[in-house]
């Protein structure tokens, strides 16, 4: 359970030291597949956030990206806005895999229109949707029977 899936991670992941030695050791503290994989422990996610930064290792947009996928998977849009504002207000440009992610999360919790909100803040950001975008845009709207702006996505897309 997520019990074991934490301490497999606490076993994997050293202690953060100082700003050079875990991350440029480990760079799995900040890849989906290692400690903060964005998949379950959201609070011990934000604990090795915090260690990574009380280290003077500067978190990036992968870091940043991290959070918000675990985050949207549990549909917590406000600690998705959280992380977001920090993540700009720290200058980390968010790329279109930060924004699928932010998209994702309200298609998936139903929340169309703050997923059309996330849409327009990437294209403000001056980041271009590709195909998971448009694809994720499309299962939110297809999930709540919204023909017309199925319709209009699709169009979008293609």
């Amino acid at each position: 359970g997520k019990q074991s899936q934490s301490k497999q991670s606490q076993a994997r992941c050293p202690d953060v030291q100082h700003p050079d030695g875990c991350i440029a050791q480990r760079p799995d503290l900040q890849h989906p597949d290692g400690c903060a994989n964005g998949d379950g422990d959201m609070a011990m996610m934000e604990q090795w956030f915090g260690r990574m930064q009380a280290a003077g290792v500067r978190p990036n947009v992968i870091t940043y990206s991290t959070l918000l996928k675990g985050y949207a998977r549990e549909g917590n849009t406000a600690k998705c806005q959280y992380f977001y504002d920090q993540m700009v207000a720290n200058r980390v440009k968010p790329n279109v895999q930060t924004f699928s992610t932010l998209v994702d999360g309200c298609a998936a919790s139903g929340n169309t229109v703050l997923m059309e909100e996330w849409f327009g803040k990437m294209q403000a950001a001056g980041v271009a949707p590709d195909k998971v975008t448009y694809n994720t845009l499309l299962k939110g709207h297809a999930r709540k029977g919204n023909t017309a702006q199925l319709e209009h996505w699709f169009n979008q897309m293609v």
